[in-house]
């Protein structure tokens, strides 16, 4: 059930990359708070953001979230047992 939601992913992740790669022209750079990144670079920093993203609506939306079963009984078990 994963493996085509997976494989799907892939390919429009690489049809994006490719995309945004092939539009910068060669050589192009980006100057941002003293720093400058190259075509590649862009690559690597949007999808820094995005887990960047990910990661803080995982942290928000799961704060509230309750335990499984399973877990809270764990955490209710003595370690010595």
């Amino acid at each position: 059930m994963f493996a085509p939601a997976f494989r799907l992913s892939s390919i429009i992740s690489v049809t994006v990359a490719g995309t945004i790669v092939s539009l910068m022209r060669p050589g192009h750079r980006f100057p941002v708070a003293g720093m400058t990144f190259g075509r590649i670079d862009v690559i690597y920093l949007g999808t820094g953001v995005i887990f960047l993203g990910a990661g803080m609506y995982a942290l928000f939306s799961l704060r509230n979230a309750a335990p499984s079963l399973h877990v809270a009984r764990r955490a209710t078990r003595s370690p010595l047992a």
